[in-house]
């Protein structure tokens, strides 16, 4: 062989290192980065498996509140209810107790939509005529005193 050949040879074998050498220099930079985005992946993974459990947690605590809404609705309509019974009763007994005294008691609006209970200068004492007044012969009750 020929020192120019040899020489040439040389040259080749210098550019096939310098050309391993920059592949593997490329190769760690290339491992390097796809590290960081492996990372870079797991914690985007952790972060949404930490945001799900987050989410669900809040909605836990939505489905909790929707209930206590709709139990408090219930005791609310169950309360509206048993007020309205009362009304009733109230009705039926005050008319019960007119008859028997043959007065006539008249409520003040105003108390039947305050929160606070009557005052006694809410109530308006009227007499009921004597026309009103049921007899003993049509079935009305004796009173008290006779």
């Amino acid at each position: 062989m020929s020192l120019e050949k040899m020489e040439t040879l040389v040259q080749k074998v210098e550019k096939a290192l310098e050309t391993v050498r920059a592949l593997k220099a490329d190769k760690v930079r290339l491992e390097s980065e796809v590290r960081k985005l492996k990372d870079a992946l797991l914690e985007a993974e952790e972060a949404a498996v930490s945001k799900n459990a987050e989410l669900n947690d809040l909605k836990m605590q939505a489905e909790n509140r929707e209930m206590e809404i709709l139990e408090l609705q219930d005791t609310v309509k169950n309360q509206e209810n048993e007020l309205s019974l009362a009304a009733e009763k109230f009705e039926h007994m005050l008319s019960t107790i007119e008859k028997e005294l043959g007065t006539e008691f008249t409520i003040a609006q105003d108390a039947e939509t305050s929160n606070e209970p009557p005052q006694g200068s809410e109530f308006v004492e009227e007499t009921v005529s004597e026309e009103k007044q049921p007899s003993e012969e049509e079935g009305a009750q004796p009173t008290f005193f006779g």
